[in-house]
């Protein structure tokens, strides 16, 4: 498969991609270079909002999650190139695409994430795929007619687009929150957009030249607000009057291809397919998050998160409870609260959570997650896991859940308790009561502090 028309870096992708789409279907090698055999999905964990899933080539995806750790690889029970993905808008589903034969295959989100549908496209080089707000599904060819089909969410075809394309296909597309603009890349330097309603061509968002793959729009997702797009040599990202305005790059990189953004909504990921890593960036700085390598060079064809944010599908309003509140803060990966009282809730996976002002309510849920309740007085509960919880300034109760945590108290007068598991519980200043719970827990506090179910005590003062 020819991804650009440089000779020397033709050559070196297309060497690459016979040997991924000659390999034995039901072969592949794990990130550790063992050989492991299958024909179906393989799985063992759970998937979680935050989760990276990066087609490798050979029908396969390989599962991260938010912080780059690999958890486990599924199979579309197919030879060929895997490209792009996404779930439906209730997350119950991953639809994943093959670039070789043209089939849209589709795993059940519930372990262990069964194959539940194969839907073949009827046209050549299926590449992406984007979800309006109805579950309806687009994807886009990157040879053949070179159409975009439009699927019910039952997988049943709707509709056939063809819009203007050159020099390739509807490779990369991305539909706009009014469910109606379609934004795509033909891997030329043009952004083209389609009304799919009306089925009529519209005016180029930007021509940015080179060669221009996978995009993702910024909010509030109508191109007022600018996209991301990965441009080969790097990635641009392009304001609403279609002028560059940022570039984002790491070492060795030299074709830029696949990108998502994430959860958290200020950061994005994206990956080179000649090198076979990806990357997490910070959208304001450009810095790196995150790195991976994924041990599949030549074959990055696609990534996507699980609960990524798409201009087309609005993120579901805040569930759950803390401290008896209702969440006004859901999400996953960094989470930032505002200047006033918030109720923040985590995710399953790891998080960072930042309460700043206000009297916040803050639970972590699941994973190793890093809580701060910021000023004022907060209540902050870190779930499962081996979490830190600091309270920061103001009377805080703070309490680490279960695990091993470090839970500490800082500024103010806190209610520092650890709960189940081996903790350290630091007061720190102020006037404290500390509560190491059950398990073999450490107190550490200036002289005068209480101390309850404390099974080692440290009187300190702390400067």
């Amino acid at each position: 498969m020819q991804r650009f028309t440089s000779p020397r870096k033709l050559s070196t992708l297309a060497a690459l991609l016979v040997a991924s789409v000659l390999a034995p279907a039901c072969v592949d090698r794990s990130p550790t270079g063992e050989d492991s055999s299958f024909d179906v999905a393989i799985a063992s964990t759970s998937w979680n909002v935050g989760d990276v899933f990066a087609a490798v080539g050979n029908g396969r995806y390989n599962v991260y999650n938010n912080a780059g750790i690999f958890k486990e690889f599924i199979s579309q029970g197919l030879p060929g190139f895997s490209a792009g993905c996404g779930f439906n808008p209730t997350l119950t589903r991953l639809y994943t695409t093959n670039f070789s034969n043209n089939r849209v295959v589709v795993f059940d989100d519930a372990s262990p994430h069964a194959i539940v549908q194969n839907i073949p496209t009827g046209d050549q080089s299926l590449e992406s795929i984007v979800f309006d707000a109805a579950g309806n599904f687009y994807v886009g060819h990157a040879d053949g007619a070179r159409d975009v089909k439009k699927f019910d969410a039952a997988g049943n075809p709707v509709a056939t687009f063809d819009p203007q394309v050159g020099p390739r296909g509807t490779d990369w597309v991305e539909l706009a929150a009014d469910q109606a603009t379609l934004f795509y890349t033909s891997e030329g330097g043009l952004i083209r957009r389609f009304n799919v309603a009306t089925n009529t061509q519209l005016a180029n968002f930007a021509d940015v030249g080179g060669n221009s793959y996978a995009l993702r729009l910024l909010p509030p997702g109508d191109g007022s607000g600018g996209l991301l797009v990965a441009h080969s040599t790097n990635v641009l990202r392009v304001n609403g009057s279609g002028a560059v305005v940022q570039t984002y790059d790491a070492p060795g990189e030299d074709l830029w291809f696949a990108l998502n953004l994430d959860p958290d909504g200020t950061s994005f990921w994206s990956g080179g397919i000649i090198s076979g890593q990806f990357y997490k960036f910070d959208i304001a700085t450009g810095a790196v998050l995150v790195t991976v390598n994924t041990g599949a060079p030549g074959s990055l064809g696609g990534l996507c998160i699980k609960g990524e944010l798409t201009a087309s599908v609005p993120p579901p309003p805040p569930t759950g409870t803390c401290f008896g509140l209702p969440a006004t803060i859901t999400g996953a990966g960094n989470i930032v609260g505002t200047p006033g009282n918030d109720v923040i809730i985590g995710s399953a996976g790891p998080d960072v959570i930042q309460g700043l002002g206000g009297d916040d309510r803050i639970c972590g849920l699941g994973g190793d997650d890093r809580l701060f309740g910021g000023d004022g007085n907060d209540r902050v509960h870190g779930g499962d896991g081996n979490d830190l919880v600091e309270g920061q300034t103001g009377n805080d109760l703070l309490e680490g859940g279960n695990g091993n945590d470090n839970v500490q108290g800082n500024a103010g007068d806190d209610d520092v308790q650890g709960n189940g598991g081996d903790d350290l519980v630091f007061g720190n200043a102020g006037t404290d009561s500390n509560d190491g719970g059950t398990g073999t827990d450490t107190c550490y506090d200036p002289q005068g502090a209480t101390f309850l179910r404390c099974e080692t005590t440290v009187n300190i003062n702390f400067p």
